[in-house]
């Protein structure tokens, strides 16, 4: 679909991206920055639920439009991949700790400024919300 989209022929497609990994690393890039741009608005949000709120409502919402996006590709990517893309596998690993990491410092902020009751497990809460959208892209 990508070569015809192109109007070029899978030679020319590796010429231009240099392999397969590196393609996929670029698509990845592309994704992060498109369909996924709802989690940097998410994190701005005033308080920790609205946080939470923007995420589940930006996915739902990234999932539900099939003209654009087809399930979800940091967590697709991981179960479809064979053991030639095990480098691809662990980047998307640790692509998906870092959202964790990231939404567990929001949620540290949103205790220190008193949005989230003192003692909250902030690091148990992004795994939560982290562990529902693995799920829902499942």
């Amino acid at each position: 679909m990508l070569t015809k989209a192109m109007g070029i022929n899978r030679p020319s497609l590796y010429a231009a991206f240099g392999n397969k990994e590196r393609l996929f690393r670029k698509a990845l890039d592309r994704y992060q920055t498109s369909p996924q741009s709802f989690l940097t608005a998410a994190l701005r949000k005033p308080t920790a639920r609205a946080v939470a709120k923007a995420i589940f409502s930006g996915f739902i919402k990234m999932q539900r439009d099939r003209q654009k996006a087809r399930g979800c590709l940091i967590v697709g990517g991981a179960l479809t991949s064979g053991e030639e893309a095990e480098t691809i596998r662990r980047e998307l690993a640790v692509l998906r700790q870092s959202a964790v990491a990231i939404l567990q410092k929001r949620f540290d902020k949103a205790m220190k400024e008193g949005d989230l009751p003192r003692g909250t497990d902030c690091k148990a809460l992004a795994r939560y919300i982290a562990t529902v959208l693995i799920g829902l892209a499942v």
